[in-house]
C-alpha cells in the first residue's frame, strides 16, 4: 500500500524497512486502478489462474478425471489461501513464477526467462531459488564437465539473478543507498544464522499451519529427495550432457518437480535457521508458492509407493508429534480455534496423498466436503479478522 502510493520515499513511509518490499505488486495494483476493497479479488483471480495453467501444464493431470479435479478442488480450498486474499505479492509472485515453470516444462526459455525476472522482482525470493537451482545442479550433474554444468546453472539463474539486481538498482536511484539495502535491511527482523530458540510466529493462526508444515510437508519433501539421490546415484555416469531446454519433455517435467522440491527444503531450512526462532509464516513461502504445487502434482503420485498399510501409522506419529510439541512450546500452550490451520493442513496432505487411491469411496468423498466446509469456514474467519482490523500478519 505504501510503496503504491508514495513509492520508495522514505520520509513518508517507514523509513528504510520499505526498501524490503519489492516493487512489481504494488505496480500492478497501481496499473489495475482499483480500490484496496477490490485487491483480494484481483489476488485471487491470479492465484486461480496460475494454479489452474499448473495443473494444466502436466499431461497427468489434466483435468479429466475424478482424481484430478479431487486435488484441484483440495489445492483451491487449503487453509492457507487466506494469504492470496490480503494485499499481499503472493498472488502476483504464483503467476509470474508459474510462466516461468510452465516455461521450464514445454523448453521455452523466453517464456521462461520473463516469467523468473518478474518474478525476482516481486518478492526477494530470487536468491534462495538461485541457490536451490545451485544444490539440485550440482546434483544432478556432478559428473558433468565443469563448463557445461557452469553453463546450464548460470542460464537458469540469470533470469533471477537480474531481476533481483534491476530491483536493486531501482531502489538504490531513488534514495536507498546501496542496491543490496533491501539484504541490509531484513537484519532488523534478526535474520542471521542462529540457533532456533524462543519459538514463536507472527500470529498465532500463522504457528498452527507453519508447524503442519514442518511436521507433514516437509517429511514428504525429504523422502521425495531421498528417492532423487537413490535414483541419481544409481544411475552412474549416464547421467544425459544436453540443456535442459532441449531435453525431452518428460526430463523437463521431472526437474521441475526436483527444482520443487529442493526449493522448498532451502526455504524451510533458512526459514528456520536464520529467525533465531521466528518461524516468519514459513507456510507462507512453502505452500503459498508454485513450487508447493508442483510438489503436490507430482510428488503424490511417489509418495503413493508408501504402502497403504503404513499411511495410518506415519500419519499418525506425525500428527501426534505435531500435537506435542504444540502443547509444549510456550507460544502455543493453550488450545483454540486459532490452531485449527494445523490440522486443516494436515488433514489436506492425507486427502492429496490418499486421493488416488479412494477417490471413488463413499467415506472419503464425505470426509473430502467436511474439510472443504472448515476450511472455507477457517479462511472466512481469517479474512474477517482482516476486514475488522482485528488480526495481524498471516
Amino acid at each position: 500500500m505504501l510503496i503504491r502510493e508514495a513509492d520508495y520515499d522514505v520520509n513518508t513511509t517507514v523509513g528504510d524497512y520499505i526498501f524490503a518490499f519489492f516493487p512489481l505488486f504494488p505496480l500492478v495494483w497501481k496499473l489495475s486502478l482499483l480500490p484496496i476493497t477490490w485487491v483480494p479479488l484481483l489476488n485471487y483471480v491470479l492465484f486461480v489462474t496460475s494454479l489452474f495453467l499448473l495443473f494444466q501444464s502436466h499431461s497427468w493431470n489434466r483435468m479429466s478425471s475424478a482424481h484430478n479435479r479431487i486435488l484441484f478442488l483440495i489445492a483451491l480450498t487449503l487453509p492457507t489461501i487466506a494469504s492470496f486474499l490480503m494485499p499481499y505479492t503472493e498472488a502476483v509472485f504464483a503467476v509470474t513464477l508459474a510462466v516461468a515453470l510452465i516455461g521450464m516444462m514445454k523448453g521455452k526459455y523466453r517464456m521462461y526467462f520473463t516469467g523468473a525476472l518478474l518474478a525476482a522482482a516481486t518478492r526477494p525470493s530470487g536468491t534462495l531459488i538461485i541457490g536451490a537451482l545451485f544444490v539440485l545442479d550440482l546434483i544432478r550433474n556432478h559428473k558433468l564437465p565443469l563448463t557445461i554444468l557452469l553453463r546450464e546453472y548460470l542460464k537458469k539463474a540469470l533470469p533471477f539473478a537480474l531481476g533481483t539486481l534491476l530491483v536493486g538498482i531501482y531502489q538504490h536511484m531513488v534514495g536507498s543507498g546501496s542496491i543490496f539495502t533491501f539484504m541490509d535491511v531484513q537484519k532488523g527482523w534478526g535474520t542471521k544464522l542462529a540457533v532456533p530458540h524462543d519459538i514463536r510466529d507472527w500470529s498465532h493462526e500463522s504457528f498452527g499451519m507453519t508447524m503442519a508444515v514442518i511436521f507433514f510437508i516437509m517429511p514428504a519433501v525429504l523422502f521425495v529427495m531421498y528417492q532423487l539421490l537413490l535414483k541419481l546415484k544409481n544411475k552412474g555416469n549416464d547421467l544425459p550432457v544436453r540443456e535442459l531446454f532441449t531435453a525431452p519433455h518428460e526430463e523437463r517435467k521431472q526437474y521441475v518437480f526436483q527444482f520443487s522440491a529442493v526449493y522448498l527444503g532451502v526455504m524451510c531450512l533458512f526459514a528456520i535457521l536464520f529467525n533465531g526462532g521466528n518461524m516468519h509464516s514459513i507456510y507462507r513461502y512453502i505452500c503459498c508458492t508454485p513450487f508447493f504445487y508442483v510438489f503436490l502434482l507430482h510428488g503424490e503420485k511417489q509418495l503413493e509407493q508408501i504402502p497403504t498399510k503404513l499411511t495410518p501409522p506415519v500419519f499418525s506419529i506425525l500428527l501426534l508429534l505435531g500435537i506435542l510439541f504444540l502443547s509444549l512450546v510456550p507460544y502455543s500452550t493453550y488450545w483454540t480455534f486459532s490452531d485449527l490451520g494445523f490440522f486443516l493442513l494436515a488433514g489436506s496432505v492425507l486427502l492429496m496423498i490418499t486421493a488416488r487411491r479412494f477417490a471413488q469411496r463413499k467415506l472419503y468423498l464425505g470426509l473430502l466436503a467436511t474439510h472443504i466446509f472448515f476450511s472455507a469456514l477457517w479462511t472466512t474467519w481469517i479474512f474477517n479478522m482482516l476486514l475488522s482490523d482485528a488480526w495481524i500478519s498471516v
